[in-house]
């Protein structure tokens, strides 16, 4: 249909590989410096598309250390697509993503991964507190409920729709199902006609939002721990 070209050719544009960062606030021990506030970082433009670190005392290193002493301050900026700060809700980080939600559904290939270090939000970002509450939903919980209100509607226009899923980990460079309970089955990714599979890999008919839930509580439970 003319909406869907014109709606992906749209993303297309935005482009085909977006990086956004996400700074989270300070938590604990950490607001007890600086009087809570993040000194370090500044995030200049209005387009929400710069972040700033900047180096406020001096730093100095042995003489061992490649550079020798340093003084002064210094200012290091870096792109993305999108910078979200440390007052960003959880519904501005999804409204950000959820035209790509639309491309899924549209019939596009579609994949959105949060990456960092331990304790820097990906969990919250993508899957909202342990007690989920509507204000505070992930990425993933939000995204499945836009999936199933825009199929909803869908279907009463005579569309029909059929939902599978499946998950897994890459762990010590081994594929484990986390859905499974084959013990030594062995996976293996192919690609063939542009399509991606994993070879063994148990996948569920959907039905819900609740299953889903219940779903990732069951891969979250048979992830490999270490």
């Amino acid at each position: 249909t003319v909406r869907r070209k014109l709606h992906n050719t749209i993303q297309e544009l935005k482009g085909n590989i977006r990086v956004f960062c996400r700074v989270r606030p300070l938590l604990g021990e950490e607001l007890l410096g600086n009087n809570g506030e993040i000194n370090h970082m500044n995030f200049p433009d209005e387009e929400h598309k710069i972040l700033e670190l900047e180096r406020l005392a001096e730093v100095s290193l042995s003489e061992s250390t490649l550079g020798g002493n340093r003084k002064g301050n210094g200012k290091y900026e870096f792109g993305f697509d999108r910078v979200f700060g440390p007052a960003t809700t959880q519904f501005e980080v999804f409204d950000e993503i959820s035209q790509l939600v639309q491309s899924a559904l549209d019939g596009y290939n579609v994949c959105i991964f949060a990456y960092g270090q331990t304790g820097s939000g990906k969990t919250f970002t993508m899957e909202g507190p342990s007690v989920v509450d509507d204000e505070n939903r992930g990425v993933i919980s939000r995204g499945v409920l836009q999936i199933f209100s825009s199929t909803r509607d869908l279907v009463d226009k005579g569309w029909q729709y059929e939902f599978e899923g499946s998950f897994l980990e890459i762990y010590n460079e081994t594929i484990r199902d986390l859905l499974g309970n084959q013990e030594g089955a062995k996976h293996e990714i192919k690609i063939a006609n542009n399509d991606v599979t994993v070879t063994n890999l148990t996948t569920v008919q959907i039905t819900s939002e609740d299953q889903i839930t219940d779903l990732l509580k069951l891969a979250s439970k048979n992830r490999a721990v270490g």
